[in-house]
C-alpha cells in the first residue's frame, strides 16, 4: 500500500513538472472519477490533431545501428516482404492486431536486435476508438484517399530515451506520403500529459476538441470547437465525421458532424 501511494505521488509530481499544478489536479480528478464503471460515470476530453505529411527522402537509410523498421498490412498489404519474425510473432498472431490487419490497418514496427522497440498503427478510412473503454466513437474521414488516422503509438520503456520513436515516426510519414496521403489525424486525451508533452515538440495542428461524458447509462459528446452535441443510450456509438477538406496549413477547427448509430445487442 505504501509503495503504491509513493508511486502515485511521484507520478503526480511528474505531471506537475510537465503541466503545472492546475492540470495535475484535473488529471488526478479525471483518473479518480474513471475508476468507477464507465457506464456509471466517466469523462474525457480528446484533442484532435493533424500532421501535414511531407516527403523526406533517405530517412530510412539513416536509421541508428541495430534498429530496423518493418511495415505490416495496409490497404493493399503490399509490404509483407518487409516484415520480420518479430512482427510475425508479436503482431500477426495477437488477436487484436490480427483484427486491425484484417480490416486493412497498417502497423509500423520498430525492432532493435530482434526485440520490439515500438509501433504506430494507421487506419485508412475510419477508426473505431478502442484505447479508452468509456469512449464509444468511430472517427470517419471525409477524404480517405489523402487523409489517414494514426493511433496506438507505443514505445517500450527502455527505448523512450533513444531515437526509436523518432525513427519509427519518420518511417511512418515517409511511407504514408509515398502512398499519396497528405494529412494524418489523431486524438490525444488532454488528461495524458506525457503524450501532450511529446506531441508539443512535433509540428502538429490542433483541429478540434471533443468532450465525452457518460452518466448513469447515458452517453454524451460535445464538439467544443463547433458548439454542437449528441447523446445516446448505452448501446449507441457516436459517428464523428470530420470534414478533412477543411484542413489548412495554419490549423484551426474543422467542421465535424456528430451522429448516433445503435449497435445491435450481442447474443
Amino acid at each position: 500500500m505504501a509503495k503504491t501511494l509513493r508511486s502515485r505521488w511521484h507520478s503526480f509530481k511528474r505531471v506537475i513538472r510537465i503541466s503545472g499544478v492546475t492540470r495535475a489536479l484535473l488529471v488526478a480528478l479525471q483518473r479518480t472519477v474513471n475508476v468507477l464503471p464507465e457506464q456509471l460515470l466517466f469523462f474525457d476530453v480528446y484533442q484532435l490533431m493533424a500532421c501535414r505529411l511531407r516527403q523526406s527522402p533517405g530517412l530510412i537509410d539513416r536509421l541508428p545501428a541495430g534498429l530496423q523498421i518493418h511495415i505490416a498490412g495496409g490497404p493493399e498489404d503490399t509490404c509483407n516482404a518487409h516484415t520480420s519474425s518479430t512482427v510475425e510473432r508479436l503482431y500477426r498472431r495477437a488477436p487484436q492486431a490480427l483484427r486491425r490487419l484484417n480490416r486493412g490497418d497498417m502497423a509500423v514496427v520498430a525492432e532493435y536486435k530482434g526485440e520490439l522497440a515500438g509501433c504506430v498503427w494507421v487506419a485508412f478510412k475510419r477508426y473505431r476508438e478502442e484505447e479508452t473503454e468509456g469512449v464509444k466513437a468511430e472517427f470517419i474521414l471525409e477524404e480517405p484517399g489523402s487523409v489517414c488516422w494514426d493511433y496506438n503509438s507505443f514505445v517500450a520503456n527502455r527505448y523512450r530515451l533513444t531515437p526509436a520513436y523518432a525513427a519509427m515516426w519518420d518511417a511512418t510519414l515517409h511511407e504514408l506520403h509515398g502512398r499519396g496521403f497528405r494529412w494524418s489525424l489523431s486524438s490525444i486525451s488532454v488528461f495524458n500529459p506525457y503524450s501532450l508533452h511529446v506531441n508539443s515538440r512535433m509540428a502538429l495542428l490542433r483541429v478540434g476538441k471533443l468532450l465525452f461524458v457518460n452518466f448513469v447509462g447515458l452517453r454524451f459528446v460535445f464538439d467544443l470547437a463547433n458548439r454542437s452535441a449528441a447523446w445516446s443510450g448505452p448501446r449507441g456509438v457516436f459517428d464523428v465525421a470530420i470534414t478533412t477538406s477543411a484542413l489548412r496549413e495554419a490549423g484551426g477547427a474543422v467542421p465535424i458532424t456528430l451522429t448516433v448509430r445503435k449497435v445491435p445487442r450481442e447474443h
